[in-house]
């Protein structure tokens, strides 16, 4: 395997920003998750993310792959930078009119048939403006990435969750559901208009407008990946039609809350390196992202793995401190969700803009179709013969699928990037550890389930790490390379290196 230093470099420094900001964003949407979802209760919050899934289903026909696109294409072609802008804020602002205005006047049917709650299209009339604004922001923060103002683009996150946590929380309690909705509405129109104005600082100005050559161009790239998010917002719909019809508000809530809590903790320790890898490998070589791709598995599934399987462990502590008491069925399906950071080892957060970055577009629409042809049936087997166990289940099916079906489409090109025995010892190293955590009691309240988590971490962390170096799955060269990798990493290298320091001192005690 080559050393890819300076690349690796670049994608933990631009990792973490996006991740930091990601971090503060997720704090603040944690806290704004726990006072929304205390205020409108289990069977409100169902409803809610009944309402949402209505504007996330319309706004995969708005987007067309523009983000991704923008991510790839600035830094490539950083002389046609004002020309691709240009054409992602032209195309996305048209194509958001458009299906808002649509979404509008047929959301009494699209409430019958999509969510099988017919006395809530007045709410979801009121998320409709989200489909222009939510992408105009996806929009604006995919191109300061692209442009290289990474810092710039990890602000926008927590200033839309900042707002979306006092105006949602705020309003839900003078209109409750309605409120919580409307609140997303307002915050993310001022964030977009925050994002648009940042581009155009950076740009010196924004036009609107764009060329048909380049709409075709980068439609080339998109397409697929459109089609792949239109197959992903089908599968989604497909969901909530089985879910709004075989469970109640009450149900879906407890559901909704834990696949929340997975998405939050997979956008700070996952998803950043997936949008920091498709700009590092946008701007290499066939052969660098060949040995990117086996680096970045083996760096990012030493923190995700142990973090997947602590989290689903500890579930129970976790669900409390974040949801509390109402929320009683919530930790069973988080600890089942969790498990897909585990896919880290298979390169799932790696293998999508490996692709994306190599022009394959059309295989991840295929690897696609593969985990929706058998998501499909699965989910509605498990769901009827096991419950809400069985949905989140199959969700996890989904995932590993599509992880699977990349992992074979990308080795037809490129050598495999796994390693079989490194896999196993850091599955090993954090699945005892985890057992040792399942054995240490469960909290009833805030303070003793944080608490509880704390020492849990604690004793989770010493283990693992000691059983990390003695079955030799890190050696003294690959602490060296993680801390010159963590001097990238910003206010977080200084926690790292204490670990990393005890790691190094197991080293000399276990490998000397």
């Amino acid at each position: 395997m080559g050393d890819y230093s300076d690349l690796l470099h670049e994608a933990a420094s631009t990792a973490v920003l996006l991740a930091g900001g990601s971090l503060l964003s997720m704090v603040i949407a944690g806290l704004g998750s726990i006072v929304l979802a205390r205020v409108l209760g289990p069977e409100g919050y169902g409803a809610y993310s009944l309402v949402m899934t209505v504007p996330a289903f319309l706004m995969v026909f708005v987007d067309l792959g523009m983000a991704t696109a923008m991510v790839r294409y600035l830094p490539r072609y950083p002389e046609r930078v004002p020309s691709y802008v240009s054409l992602g804020i032209t195309v996305t602002a048209l194509v958001g009119i458009l299906v808002t205005l649509l979404g509008i006047a047929a959301s009494g049917t699209l409430s019958r048939v999509i969510i099988n709650r017919p006395e809530y299209s007045d709410i979801v009339v009121l998320s409709m403006p989200f489909l222009l604004t939510q992408p105009l922001f996806n929009i604006t923060r995919a191109s300061l990435v692209g442009i290289g103002r990474s810092a710039k683009a990890a602000a926008l996150e927590p200033l839309y969750n900042t707002l979306r946590f006092f105006l949602s929380a705020t309003l839900s309690v003078i209109m409750f559901v309605r409120g919580s909705v409307l609140g997303v509405v307002i915050a993310s129109m001022a964030s977009s208009a925050v994002g648009l104005t940042l581009l155009a600082k950076s740009l010196g100005g924004l036009r609107l407008g764009f060329r048909a050559g380049d709409f075709r161009e980068v439609m080339r790239f998109s397409a697929p990946l459109y089609a792949a998010g239109l197959l992903g917002s089908l599968t989604q719909v497909y969901t909530v039609l089985v879910l709004s019809r075989f469970f109640t508000d009450f149900e879906i809530g407890n559901y909704r809350a834990a696949l929340n809590l997975f998405s939050a903790i997979s956008v700070i320790t996952v998803a950043p390196f997936s949008t920091a890898l498709l700009r590092v490998f946008s701007g290499a070589g066939t052969r660098d992202i060949k040995g990117l791709i086996a680096d970045s598995i083996r760096y990012v599934a030493l923190f995700s793995v142990p973090l997947a399987l602590f989290s689903s462990a500890a579930s129970h502590d976790i669900v409390r401190v974040v949801y509390g008491r109402r929320y009683v069925e919530a930790d069973a399906y988080f600890s089942i969700a969790i498990l897909a950071n585990v896919l880290t080892l298979l390169g799932s957060h790696a293998l999508e803009p490996a692709l994306g970055a190599m022009g394959m577009t059309k295989l991840v629409l295929l690897s696609g179709l593969v985990g929706s042809s058998i998501y499909v049936p699965t989910l509605y087997a498990l769901s009827r013969a096991a419950g809400l166990y069985g949905a989140v289940s199959s969700y996890l099916i989904l995932l590993a699928a599509t992880t699977l079906a990349r992992l074979y489409l990308l080795r037809k090109y490129a050598d495999s990037p796994l390693d079989a025995g490194f896999s196993v010892k850091v599955l090993g190293s954090a699945v005892l550890p985890s057992l040792a955590v399942l054995t240490m009691g469960r909290g009833q309240g805030f303070a003793d389930s944080l608490l509880l988590l704390v020492a849990k971490f604690a004793v989770f962390l010493a283990v693992y790490i000691a059983l990390l170096v003695a079955s030799r799955a890190i050696t003294e060269r690959d602490i060296g390379r993680l801390s010159a990798l963590s001097r990238s990493l910003g206010p977080l290298s200084g926690p790292v290196s204490v670990v990393l320091r005890y790691a190094a001192l197991l080293v000399r005690l276990l490998q000397g």
